[in-house]
């Protein structure tokens, strides 16, 4: 049996398929599985697919009509048969012992999750946040999962998953039309409320391609991100609650962001952001500490400020 499958759910990313593909099935561990989701895609997406899967029978084409790649990924998981499962996004490409390091890492070490350190390509130059987004913060063997949280970037596809967690508690990618493109966070956040132990590997496996609509480009300048990360923080506390998970550290840390976010974000989006965070509050103020409390009150007061109220 296979030890690990690799998810790539696409549409339209004929251009650059080929390169991410041979960087897939030239993994210098060759026992998994490369279950690949086209959606929809209206260029040669698919043909290339096909192609590559005539030449290697670990490839596994699930056509679809376009659902949006949450949906795609949501079907891969349901279809997933080995221990382990990682994402790669069709524009960017894994390092030759991508699979073989990261499995060695979480399977050694009895993780939950392995996280590798990524390798940017573009221009990070007018975009300095980036570098530091995806600089290393911390390394090794970490149990104290509440403080792994502001230390952990939010992306997918530089980590490798247990699939034990997702089908114990369902975990998936909902459609939801208000988050625009926060997928990444709410699954992250919603896998790392059932972490025990996440290691962080030093090695660069991830090749990572910037572009004016990737998480740098103008997703951030709309600050729409802002908003999705709000939306993941409610799906991640619901998640809690319906799980009766401990995680009363994970909601310090969710009202400091919300503190930050809100201090940070246009004034345009102050009033929603300020409304969904009210409502997370009002729905879990039980399962929240005086001290939680104390943090939310700081930003109901900031909210009181700025609109007079």
């Amino acid at each position: 049996m296979s030890q690990i499958s690799i998810i790539l759910a696409l549409f339209n990313g004929a251009k650059t398929l080929s390169r991410c593909l041979d960087s897939l099935i030239g993994q210098t561990i060759q026992d998994m599985e490369i279950i690949c989701i086209n959606d929809g895609s209206t260029d040669n997406s698919l043909k290339i697919l096909q192609e590559y899967a005539q030449k290697d029978n670990r490839l596994q084409i699930i056509n679809q009509k376009n659902k949006g790649v949450e949906y795609a990924r949501s079907v891969a998981l349901q279809s997933l048969k080995t221990p382990y499962f990682c994402f790669c996004d069709a524009d960017d490409y894994y390092e030759p012992d991508y699979c073989e390091k990261m499995l060695q890492a979480i399977v050694t070490n009895e993780a939950d999750m392995a996280v590798c350190q990524t390798i940017l390509h573009g221009d990070t130059n007018s975009r300095p946040w980036v570098i530091n987004y995806f600089k290393p913060k911390i390394l090794g063997l970490q149990n104290n999962i509440p403080k792994l949280l502001p230390l952990t970037n939010y992306v997918l596809w530089n980590k490798v998953y247990k699939t034990e967690l997702i089908h114990q508690y369902g975990l998936t990618f909902p459609q939801d039309e208000k988050i625009k493109r926060g997928y990444d966070i709410l699954f992250t956040l919603q896998y790392i409320s059932l972490c025990k132990k996440v290691y962080y590997l030093p090695n660069q496996l991830y090749n990572y391609f910037l572009s004016d609509d990737s998480l740098s480009g103008t997703y951030f300048k709309k600050q729409t991100y802002f908003l999705d990360e709000i939306y993941g923080w409610e799906y991640a506390s619901d998640f809690i609650l319906k799980w009766h998970l401990e995680c009363p550290e994970l909601y310090q840390y969710m009202n400091q962001r919300w503190i930050y976010l809100f201090d940070h974000t246009d004034d345009l989006y102050k009033n929603p952001t300020y409304l969904i965070m009210n409502s997370i509050i009002k729905h879990h103020k039980k399962h929240i500490s005086k001290e939680n409390l104390f943090l939310y009150n700081i930003l109901h007061n900031k909210k009181r400020e700025i609109f007079d109220e």
